[in-house]
């Protein structure tokens, strides 16, 4: 029979696996107690994301109302809520910044040769770019949920995204791969090629729209799987643009 808990020890001394006060919201930070953060309790930035409160068991419905000082999801949410025009601000910022982040993609479509150059192009690289785009976007919607006021505000960051992906990525074809690319090209990448990775950037986006829409309705931690379907209909789209590309070319088509 294991042995009883004796709270009198030190905490070194009591098995952690079933400390109460490792918990985040009992953290000196979090609680207000005057008694140090137990060791391995996590940090109270995080509280939110861990919070005992959220539990079924706690809920008003069952455990009647809260403490003042609990620490929730929820309450967490509303105290980090922001202005419109400071919200636009940081989506304006993450707008920018999306495409160039996402270009690291691009890297992955010029390595390779012959088989495995193929692979990478059609199953590989559609998958990474598309969640580059996106990457920073979802970030925030789990993170910082609270910086985004409307869905307007995300759909513009991934467009913005696809579109500063797509213009990076023309450059670099056109003047570094390829300097001395047809007109055809040249016309090709500027419209097709910028209306691929725009469309797939907005497909993803609906993805990201789904779960910040989930945490304000439900005032819960981001469930980031919400956005799986979208985000695998924009690989999709953009590996079978690929795998046509591909077979366009292996068939002695030229632009």
């Amino acid at each position: 029979m294991a042995e009883p808990l004796d709270y009198r020890k030190p905490v070194d001394e009591r098995n952690a696996l079933h400390d109460v006060y490792a918990e985040p919201q009992f953290s000196a930070s979090v609680s207000g107690r005057p008694e140090p953060a137990p060791r391995g309790a996590a940090s109270a930035g995080d509280a939110h994301l861990t919070a005992v409160w959220d539990e079924p068991t706690f809920s008003a419905e069952v455990g009647g109302d809260l403490p003042d000082d609990a620490v929730t999801f929820a309450r967490w949410f509303e105290a980090k809520q922001i202005g419109s025009g400071k919200s636009w601000a940081y989506a304006l910022l993450i707008a920018v910044c999306a495409g160039p982040f996402a270009v690291f993609g691009t890297l992955l479509d010029a390595t390779g040769r012959g088989a495995f150059g193929i692979i990478a192009v059609v199953f590989v690289a559609p998958v990474v770019e598309e969640m580059l785009k996106a990457a920073i976007a979802l970030w925030v919607v789990e993170r910082k949920p609270y910086l985004f006021r409307s869905s307007a505000q995300i759909g513009l960051c991934m467009l913005a995204s696809g579109l500063g992906f797509a213009a990076i990525e023309n450059v670099l074809y056109l003047y570094v791969y390829i300097p001395d690319a047809s007109p055809e090209l040249w016309r090709w990448r500027w419209t097709v090629c910028v209306l691929l990775h725009v469309g797939c950037s907005g497909i993803a986006g609906l993805g990201a729209i789904r779960v910040w829409r989930s945490v304000v309705r439900t005032r819960r931690p981001a469930r980031v799987s919400l956005a799986g379907f979208w985000l695998t209909a924009a690989a999709l789209v953009h590996g079978l643009y690929n795998g046509w590309a591909v077979l366009f070319e292996t068939f002695g088509g030229t632009f």
